[in-house]
Formats: structure tokens, sequence, C-alpha cells
């Protein structure tokens, strides 16, 4: 059981749990979704993804865009290694995207969603630029949302849309 001890008051987690829960289980909108805290069976969600972090040592509790560029460059050649070992058909990128796009070879026009979420298609793949999970700019309801409406509008066109069907 993941929670209450690890997710605790943890917004990055919790953000993920309700992102990952929904698409999961036939695009729940966020409204229809209980609290974590009250239907903890939902942390287990982030048992099925993968978490990509940038960084790979510890770090401090926020990182601003040059930190992390320079993070990006010295561990480039593990993400990219981690990128095609996990071979994932939906990546959503928390703020850093922009490191990721001139490697990726991306030279479509990004398509955009609302104001918190821009995306591609490429190879099969929907690659989500979004705020980091843990952002305050955006409230949850519609951060997460977006998220989910993004991957439902465009499931067809990538090749997870057997696995999230058949779930």
């Amino acid at each position: 059981n993941l929670y209450p001890d690890f997710i605790g008051n943890n917004p990055t987690l919790q953000t993920m749990i309700y992102v990952t829960y929904s698409l999961l289980n036939n695009f729940i909108p966020y409204s229809e979704m209980d609290y974590i805290r009250d239907m903890p069976e939902m942390a287990q969600s982030l048992r099925e993804i993968a978490f990509i972090n940038v960084n790979k040592m510890p770090a401090f509790r926020r990182s601003n865009d040059n930190e992390i560029y320079v993070k990006y460059q010295y561990w480039k050649p593990i993400l990219h290694w981690q990128l095609k070992k996990y071979s994932p058909e939906i990546i959503i990128f928390g703020n850093t995207f922009s490191h990721f796009y001139e490697d990726l070879d991306l030279s479509e026009q990004m398509k955009k969603q609302g104001d918190c979420i821009d995306y591609f298609i490429k190879d099969k793949r929907l690659l989500i630029s979004s705020y980091h999970p843990a952002q305050t700019q955006i409230i949850r309801d519609r951060y997460v949302q977006g998220i989910i409406d993004v991957v439902k509008e465009n499931v067809k066109f990538i090749q997870a849309s057997d696995i999230i069907s058949q779930k």
C-alpha cells in the first residue's frame, strides 16, 4: 500500500496518481475521482508507469531551468537509453520537454491544448509538454483534466490505444 506514508503530502505524486489512474481506468474525469486518501488503491496506478527524472542524483526541492539543462546534458545518454528501453507510448514531460525537443528530432508544429498543455504525435507516440506535476500556476483539476483530455483525444493515433482500451 503506497498511501499515506509514501504519498502523504507529496503534490507531485498525488497529481501523477490522478492522471495515471484516469488513463488506466477508461479516462475517468478528474471531477469524478475520489480523494486518494479515501481510495488509497488509486496509488497503485503508479506501479504501472515509469518515472524518468532528468537529474539522477539528490537535489534541492526546486530546480531552475539552467540547472536542469546542465543535468540533462550530463545524463543525456542514460535518459535516452531509458526512453528507448521502456519505449513508452505516452510521455508526459514535467517542465523538461524543451531539453528533449531537439534530440527527439521534433521539427513539426506542436499542438496546443488549453493553457497548460502542448503535445506532439511522433512515431505513434504521444509526447506531452506540461508544467511539473507539483506546479501551482494552474489549479489541479484543470491540469489533470487537460492531460486526460489530450490522451483521450489522441489515443487512436498512438500505440497505447490497445493498451488503454484493454484496461
